[in-house]
């Protein structure tokens, strides 16, 4: 095979390559806080679901599979100590919350992006570059720059670990409020993943009796 048909195959691929990993809407709407609650010692906001809101496209099995809810948070600290994320609990109706791992949400609620049938071209997209990679180690050196080149800025793109990823994956990322730090007066407001079969329409947001003391 010349290298006219090899960059021709080339170019082919990296056309479909362009429109399968063009992602769908990565902006997505976050539903807003409703009317903070004061307290005492902690001043707070939740808002509802963020993931079943039908206009975000977000795939839902994993979430629906773990019962998984992802709400916008803010907290304030009303007291005159310094107070850390792990100190925080969370309840629904007085029933204890348990937190998801927030990581994981980031890399599970990706937003939907083809029928089902399109998933079959990457698997093509493998075989047919593995086939051109395969054909170029035949050819002399100075026709594999430009694959080559091509290979090493596609590599470093994937350097970024918020590449790609909708507003909601990156919210989720970029935020854990069991290792925030919250001093006196000051808030934080970011996505929190919770377990529950309920549906969150209530939460109760208060400083767990601990010794731990945020230093």
């Amino acid at each position: 095979m010349n290298k006219v048909k090899l960059n021709v195959i080339w170019v082919f691929l990296l056309i479909l390559f362009m429109v399968g990993c063009t992602p769908y809407k990565n902006t997505i709407s976050l539903v807003p806080t409703n009317s903070s609650v004061v307290g005492t010692d902690l001043t707070y906001a939740w808002s509802a679901d963020q993931i079943r809101l039908p206009e975000n496209k977000i795939r839902t099995g994993w979430a629906n599979r773990k019962n998984v809810q992802v709400l916008q948070v803010q907290v304030t600290n009303n007291t005159n100590k310094t107070l850390h994320g792990s100190q925080l609990g969370f309840f629904s109706h007085g029933i204890p919350l348990e937190l998801a791992d927030n990581m994981v949400a980031s890399k599970k609620l990706r937003t939907r992006k083809f029928p089902k049938i399109v998933y079959a071209i990457p698997i093509t997209l493998v075989a047919l570059t593995t086939y051109v990679a395969l054909l170029s180690l035949l050819e002399d050196d100075s026709e594999d720059h430009f694959f080559q080149d091509d290979y090493n800025r596609v590599k470093k793109s994937k350097k970024d670990p918020l590449a790609g990823k909708n507003t909601l994956q990156k919210g989720l990322y970029q935020f854990n409020i069991t290792t925030e730090l919250i001093q006196p007066g000051q808030t934080i407001s970011g996505l929190v993943g919770f377990k529950s079969k309920e549906n969150i329409d209530d939460l109760t947001i208060l400083i767990k009796e601990t010794n731990y003391e945020a230093m």
